[in-house]
């Protein structure tokens, strides 16, 4: 009976969400900002091309959607010196086809300014369930991507899940280096994707986890990481000793690197490039699959760290043109690898399928979240015996209600169904 009362509740809180949830379309700042104070959990704001000057920052209080009115334009909405900061806990964030940029390349640029925040002295109340980037180019802002590196206690977020993907994040951390892009230090997270992505140019590391108490997925796949740590004590970049890749030893963490290209430090001289996935081979896993090593690494790569899978290759010579895209090596054989964006010895990587299969399912607190659903698509829920649970037609990428119970998600959009079993 308590199981039937508890579902009752997860339907009619779902069917509330369902009146409510709706979308925003946006043309201009003053447009946007509007929306911002009017959306409710779940709802999607929808921003037509153009560019959104003075955007300013906007306080995350509820989950919401941003997305590009056409996800596959390159001519994108460009939000102009805007910063998203979480304020509350129990909320997501997913950001679709849209540019941001604090300051141009060729700009001056004040301190600590960050993309995305969540270090709030409310964070330890509740839990981020999701942060999606998706088909973003995003640059220009002078501390870091991602802020989750406060370690006071109240203040420490638990986010379950990071997804990145297909993204050009460039020109991050400019005038801190001894800042990292991702820096997300003492943040409990269970599992962080990262796909289909280039990071370039920016003197600090790619990813840094300090924490030592959650099993975490680190997934890092067909990326390029080109231009970053810088090592040296002296000049603007004081202090950059940020490795590229830096997680400690999380007992039952898995960390793989796949497919990806890792080359040049940021003022392209200073010499011992490493990465730290913390393993030890038994209880905490590390895998390099197909990694291409270029220059400026250090002759050990890999330190504190135990490679269960090692199918890794240091170039003879590495040499890369960012505008164009392209990179060169000896050996000349390797290929196809990569940021699909890029040519590797004239060769095109190979685009990993348009697969929904990046839908996600989880529970968490009780509360069920799929996320990286397709516009359009239509989820059921089953129970582990068949019984349909619940069928929704979904308009936004991201779905929570409230679940206590291991159950079965199928995704079903105009290319395919995605069928995810869920365990509490």
């Amino acid at each position: 009976m308590k199981t039937k009362i508890t579902f009752l509740v997860a339907l009619c809180l779902l069917a509330i969400s369902n009146v409510w949830a709706t979308k925003h379309p946006v043309t201009t700042t003053a447009e946007f900002t509007t929306a911002w104070g009017a959306y409710v959990a779940g709802d999607t704001i929808v921003m037509s091309t153009g560019t959104y000057s003075g955007f300013g920052d906007k306080n995350i209080t509820k989950s919401v959607t941003i997305m590009s009115a056409d996800t596959t334009s390159t001519d994108r909405p460009i939000i102009v010196a805007g910063q998203f900061i979480f304020t509350q806990p129990n909320c997501s964030f997913v950001i679709n086809g849209i540019e941001a940029y604090y300051y141009t390349e060729a700009a001056s640029v004040t301190d600590s300014k960050y993309f995305l925040q969540a270090v709030a002295n409310t964070m330890s109340t509740g839990t981020i369930p999701l942060i999606s980037l998706r088909n973003c180019t995003i640059h220009g802002y002078s501390r870091g991507l991602i802020r989750a590196d406060n370690t006071t206690a109240a203040n420490i977020p638990t986010i379950p899940e990071i997804f990145i993907n297909n993204c050009l994040l460039y020109d991050i951390s400019r005038v801190r280096a001894d800042y990292t892009a991702l820096g997300l230090k003492a943040a409990k997270m269970t599992k962080v994707t990262i796909k289909n992505t280039t990071f370039y140019n920016s003197p600090c590391g790619f990813f840094y986890s300090e924490n030592t108490d959650t099993p975490v997925n680190l997934l890092i796949e067909n990326c390029c990481l080109i231009k970053l740590t810088n090592n040296t004590t002296t000049g603007t970049q004081t202090n950059a000793s940020k490795m590229i890749i830096y997680n400690n030893g999380n007992a039952g963490s898995t960390r793989t690197i796949k497919n990806t290209i890792i080359s040049d430090s940021f003022d392209g001289s200073t010499e011992r490039m490493q990465i730290k996935l913390g393993s030890d081979g038994t209880t905490n896993w590390g895998n390099a699959d197909n990694v291409v090593f270029g220059n400026n690494m250090n002759a050990a790569i890999f330190t504190s760290t135990v490679l269960t899978v090692n199918n890794q290759t240091t170039a003879t010579s590495l040499s890369y043109n960012y505008p164009a895209m392209t990179i060169t090596t000896d050996p000349i054989t390797i290929n196809n690898l990569g940021d699909p964006r890029w040519r590797i010895n004239g060769v095109w990587t190979n685009a990993i399928s348009k697969s929904e299969s990046n839908i996600f399912a989880n529970i968490h607190n009780n509360q069920l979240t799929i996320g990286n659903l397709p516009l359009n698509s239509t989820i059921n829920v089953y129970s582990f015996a068949g019984s349909r649970l619940f069928s929704k037609k979904n308009s936004g990428s991201i779905l929570q209600v409230p679940v206590n119970y291991s159950c079965i998600v199928k995704v079903t959009s105009d290319k395919e169904t995605v069928s995810l079993k869920v365990i509490k």
